[in-house]
Order: structure tokens, then sequence, then C-alpha cells
């Protein structure tokens, strides 16, 4: 079951069952209600259908779900299936992934909504594992066929070089799942030829389905197909076929003990078809194929247990890198951030996600708030840190959306262990205009577009309406307005601006970034120290198009970067003590796609006898490069004489942010390396930023863009 949730249903019958029973500390008893009737030990696909353990209070439950395959009423792994594991807590009702309690109050009971539930018929087995002390308990139930179904979805399923009938082919879980209409689950195991037939019963007519096969070790799991269920839909066919590539490895903790269960997914840049892989042992396995290799984000989904942080999503590109492995390491959540929430200073009415993000760990952890109730909440986070933590209300989880022309005071950096803050979610000033796709370029949905306002009194996010359109909400203050899509770039890259009242007439165009540019830094000593970047514009920023390459990489000096058309200017790193390469202009057409190759060339070819060129004759302070740039830049500086050099960065407001060099240096060409953060480590959001350079008696100033 990959993407559990529940739906809101009568308990009533449940909670009287329950009343009356005596509530244990240890996990030893569980139950499986069907129709409210906790005794029923056989369901009928399409029954309501939830169960419940007993629990320390607040405890988190681990539940699996096993068909018993051999229906010998054991557990027996390696010949039953593993249906779904899943981590869920006594008393937490805001889970987005797994069922989780239907009571908000931790009182040592676990107890899921009713829901829908039509499963393959066979024997299952319930087991429930209180995580606190380890104590189990299960609970079998055999679920029988539904007769005269009024639907149902088959087809076949085919493994390339496998011949049927074999027993690879049999007992492959296939899933129809919906949370139309009420949360439902259907499913069917193939046979040993691969056909298999899903029945769904009476309340899933007309109701749109995601059907999506398991995984198969060895083989590429087939992509899922959305079916409308009506009467009998045949045809629903899966090929697994063998695969080109694959991406590999462990998801642990950072003392490298395994976690699971855990749902890996990886998912393309810029496209569809996103993978899912299941762990049960920590271990996961992502086939590829041979159509397949480009680049992809991997990541843990955040339903992980709530005793780990979910780890940043980590980019990759198999068309360069083969059948590699990445193990995805995930903090200890061992500690706590404090926060309440109000709507317009009083008890909220929606519900909103809270996220606290550490830069320094790569990693997040998360609260759901509940309607009607204000706080105080806690989001679970590790201690292992010093810089402190980014807690934010999410603004672009489309599940708990901000209300329509509403903004959320509050966006903290910094914050530590033990710390409390507070939001305030009210209404705000109206920003709007226009996103529109360059002519003759290919077009995403607007849902996939993201259109951001950032400044210190908060950040908001929101979609474009379908003729691109948008309003979003924000409180007054300084703003820098930008525009966001995969693969591609926009124009003007940010809007800068005080926002005192409603204001509109904002307009962006997105263009789709189809060339690929391979440079290569030529002339420098290799490996390189530091990092390093090339930078793209076609006009002066913010106006044109505007992008950075991917790092350079200090083993080879090779760097890539993707384009749309345009006449564009390319600006080469300063390294130090190497002569910086003159800029280069490419133009490229809408329609070209192959591949430019790009050469920056640092030998000292125009100092005499190809020799080292004399010390600097003046004080000077170079652009920073990449410019703008969204994880680091370097600034470079030349001195005449040995001087005592300080360079400083400071926001808008003429703020001090970050010192990035105090100290003397020799005379010559030099650069510093900066990433982007504050001086206590925090994540700066977007805009126009200004660098101070001291050297002796000379004061130097320039002006830099970060584009997060």
């Amino acid at each position: 079951m990959k993407r559990m949730c529940t739906a809101a249903l009568s308990f009533a019958a449940l909670l009287t069952v329950i009343s009356s029973s005596p509530v244990f500390a240890l996990t030893d008893y569980v139950f499986i209600s069907v129709n409210g009737d906790t005794a029923a030990t056989t369901a009928v696909q399409g029954d309501l259908l939830s169960w419940g353990a007993n629990c320390a209070v607040g405890a988190n439950v681990q539940w699996d779900i096993w068909a018993d395959l051999n229906l010998n009423s054991v557990i027996d792994e390696g010949l039953d299936y593993l249906v779904v594991s899943y981590v869920s807590a006594d008393g937490d009702t805001a889970s987005d992934g797994p069922p989780p309690d239907s009571d908000p109050l931790p009182d040592g009971w676990y107890i899921t909504m009713p829901f829908v539930l039509g499963v393959a018929p066979t024997n299952y087995i319930f087991r429930a594992t209180d995580l606190s002390d380890i104590s189990t308990a299960e609970r079998s139930i055999v679920m029988q066929p539904l007769s005269s179904p009024p639907n149902q979805i088959t087809g076949t399923v085919t493994m390339e070089g496998v011949t049927p009938p074999d027993n690879l082919l049999e007992n492959i879980w296939i899933q129809a799942e919906s949370d139309s209409g009420g949360f439902q689950i259907w499913s069917a195991f193939t046979d040993n030829t691969g056909a298999y037939a899903i029945n769904v019963g009476a309340t899933g007519s007309g109701i749109l389905f995601d059907v999506y096969p398991g995984n198969v070790t060895g083989f590429v799991t087939p992509p899922e197909q959305y079916i409308v269920a009506n009467g009998v839909v045949s045809g629903v066919d899966f090929a697994y076929e063998a695969p080109a590539d694959s991406v590999y490895g462990y998801v642990v903790d950072p003392d490298d003990n395994p976690i699971a269960p855990v749902e890996v997914w990886c998912s393309p840049v810029g496209g569809s078809g996103e993978k899912y892989y299941v762990s049960y042992d920590g271990y996961y396995v992502i086939y590829f194929t041979s159509s397949e290799l480009g680049e992809w984000w991997l990541g843990v989904s955040d339903n992980i247990d709530p005793q780990y942080m979910v780890s940043q999503s980590y980019f990759f590109d198999n068309s360069v890198l083969h059948s590699f492995q990445y193990d995805i390491v995930c903090p200890l959540a061992d500690t706590v951030i404090n926060f309440s929430l109000t709507e317009d200073g009083g008890l909220p009415t929606h519900q909103y996600r809270v996220q606290a993000f550490s830069s320094e760990l790569g990693a997040y952890g998360y609260k759901v708030t509940s309607a009607g109730d204000s706080g105080l909440y806690q989001i679970g986070v590790s201690s292992d840190q010093s810089a402190g933590y980014n807690v934010m209300v999410s603004v672009w989880d489309d599940r708990y959306p901000i209300p329509a022309g509403y903004t959320v005071i509050g966006n903290y950096f910094g914050v530590m262990p033990g710390d409390t803050v507070s939001f305030n979610v009210t209404e705000g000033k109206q920003v709007c205009g226009n996103v529109i796709f360059d002519s003759g370029d290919e077009t995403v949905p607007f849902s996939q577009v993201d259109v951001r306002l950032n400044g210190a009194n908060g950040n908001n996010m929101v979609h474009p309406a379908g003729d691109g359109s948008y309003q979003i909400a924000a409180d007054t203050g300084f703003y820098n307005h930008s525009v966001y899509a995969v693969s591609y770039l926009s124009t003007p890259a940010t809007y800068s601006f005080q926002l005192t009242n409603d204001t509109c007439g904002f307009n962006f165009t997105l263009n789709k970034q189809h060339q690929h540019i391979i440079g290569q830094l030529t002339g420098v000593t290799l490996p390189l120290s530091g990092n390093y970047w090339v930078s793209a514009g076609t006009a002066s920023f913010p106006f044109g198009y505007h992008v950075s390459s991917e790092q350079v990489v200090n083993a080879t000096g090779e760097f890539h970067i993707y384009l749309c058309d345009g006449n564009w200017t390319f600006n080469p790193p300063t390294i130090p003590g190497y002569p910086t390469p003159e800029p280069q202009i490419i133009q490229i057409s809408e329609n070209r796609d192959t591949t430019i190759d790009l050469v920056f060339d640092y030998s000292f070819t125009d100092a005499p006898d190809g020799k080292e060129p004399s010390l600097p004759n003046s004080y000077s302070l170079n652009q920073n490069h990449p410019n703008p740039f969204n994880a680091g830049t370097a600034i470079g500086f030349e001195l005449p004489a040995r001087a005592e050099v300080n360079i400083t960065v400071y926001n808008i407001l003429g703020q001090p942010v970050a010192v990035v060099a105090n100290g003397s240096f020799p005379a010559g060409s030099h650069s510093v390396e900066w990433n982007g953060k504050a001086e206590n480590g925090a994540e700066l959001s977007s805009g126009i930023y200004f660098y101070r350079m001291t050297a002796g008696q000379n004061v130097y100033v320039r002006k830099m863009v970060v584009l997060k």
C-alpha cells in the first residue's frame, strides 16, 4: 500500500467496543473490525475495515500486514508476501501517509478509521510492534472474494525473457487505489501466466483508480496507470523489462543502522514517471530502462518513522553515472522545536504543515497542525547541529494550502532545539501578474510552476491559474519576486520591490532549457581546490535569462550548463593564481539541441614567454562568480602589496549578514569562497546583496544576487 491515508467515515460502533476494554501498557492485543464487528474472522472484499492495538501511551507502533499465501496462519518470510509495513503513533491524527490514529489524545490505543478494503482474497496476518518495548501481537483475518463484482480491472503481466507459465509471474501484487469518493484499496495477485483480475465493488463505480504493480527483484517496475472503474476494463497490462541501469544503497541513521520500513522515491527532473521502492530492511534498489537515462531526484518519503528526520533529496544523472550506490542518511530526531499557530490571532480553521530545515544536516522535520488547535506543537529535530533550523509554514504543499488572500506572519532562522516560535495566518496585501511560456516552446501544467515571493517578513508561494494569472498575498515589506519551473528559465529573473499596497502587473516568461553545454577549464592544475561555477546570461541582471552551471568538477575541470534560446554571454570563474579568460558569446537557436563544447583556457598565453604575469599594479574588487547564484560563489580581488583585507556581505537594508574574509593577504590575485549563508549558518532568502572590501585605506563595493 503505497500512499495509504484515511477517509472520514463513522466509527461509533468501534468506539463502543473499545470503551469497555482495559488499557494495557504493552502491546499484547490486536483487533480487526469488519463493519464494526471486532469478533469477525472473515471479511468480504469491499467491507469497511479498521484495525488497532494497545500500546504504551504515545508510542510509535509498527504494523506489518502479511498475505499468508501458504495459509498456515504463520508468517513465513520468503514464502508469504509482505503487503505493507508502516509506523504510526498513538495520538497522531495528522499523518498524510499511513493510516493515522483516529483519536488525537495519546491514550494507549492506536485505532485506524474504517475504510473500504478490497485486497486480494487470501488469509492476512496483522502484526503490531510497540517500538517503545518491542512487544508484539498478531491477529488473522480471511478476505473472501466479492461475488458478482460490478467492476473488474483485468490484465496480464509479462517479464522480459520469461515464458509463461512460470513461477516468476505468480503472486505479483497489483493494486488499485483511490482517495476520491472515500479512500479505497482493491488488489489482486497474478497467477503463473501473469494474469490478474481486480474486483472493484459498487463504491468504486465511476471512480478514477491509480493502478500499479509491485516491485520484482531484477526487473524495472512498469509505470502506474490511471483507470476509471466502469464494468470490466480489460487490457491493463504491465511489462517488466530487464534493467539497463540502477541506483541502490541503504537508508540508515548516522550510526549506519538501517531504517525500515521506508519508501524510497526517484523522480525524473522536469517529467513524469516517478518510481518507488518500499524497503522493509533498509536496502533499496531502483532500476531503469535504456530510455530512462537522464537527470533524476532521489529521496525518502516524509512518512518515515517519526523518530528520524527526512533527508534532503539527491540529484544525479544516470546518463553519466551508472549503477552506483548512494546511501541515504536520516538524522535521529532526538529533540524538538516548539511552535504555535493562529489564524487572525485566534483558533485556526485549517490545517497547516510547519517544517524545520537544517542546511547543516541536509534534512528536515515537520508537523501537520489540526484545525481548531493553535498549539503548542512539537517538531522532531536532531540535536547534532550547531547553526540552528529554518522554521516556516509550508507554502508549497497543496495538501495544506494557505487560504486565498492570506499570508503567514513568521519565518525564523537559527532556531535551536527547545526554542518556541509562533505563526499567525492573516489577510495580506495582494501581488498579482501573469506567467506565459515562450512562443514555440513546449509547456508544462501551471500546477508545476511556482510563483515565489520571498522577504524578511515571510516566504510565500502559489501556482498560477490555468490561464497563467496569479494572486499571492503577503505582509508589507521588501520582497524579491520570482518564478520557478523545473528545466525552465524565466525573464525577468526577479523583481525587487517594497510592498505597501495591493500591487499588480508583474509578468514572467518561461523558456525551456533545451540546449546542453559541455564545458572544460584548461590550463589549470588539477584537481582544483575550491568550488567554481560558470555563469551565463542574455542581458544585464535581472532582465533576460540567467543561469549558473553545475559545479565545475574539481578532478577534471568539466562543467555542464543547460540553456534556452538566446544570445548568451558565458563568464568563467576566477581561479587564484591564474589569469581569468575573456567571456565567450554563443547564439542558441530555438530548435538547436546538439551538444555544444565550450572551453576556457587559463594558460598564461598573453604573458611574455608564457610566464606568469607580474603582480597587480592597483587594488581591485572583482564581480563574484557565478552571479546570480544559489549554492555558493567566489569573490576575486587584487592587491599590489600586502594588506589587511575585510570582505563583508550586507543585505538591502545595510545590515551585515556574513564576513567572507578578514585577515592579512600578500600581494597578488586572490579568490575567497562564500557559501551564500548568514554568519549563523542560516539560509538567506533570494534577493540583492552587497559585498564591501576594505584593503588598507581602500574601500570597494559591488552588488550580488542570491537566487533560490
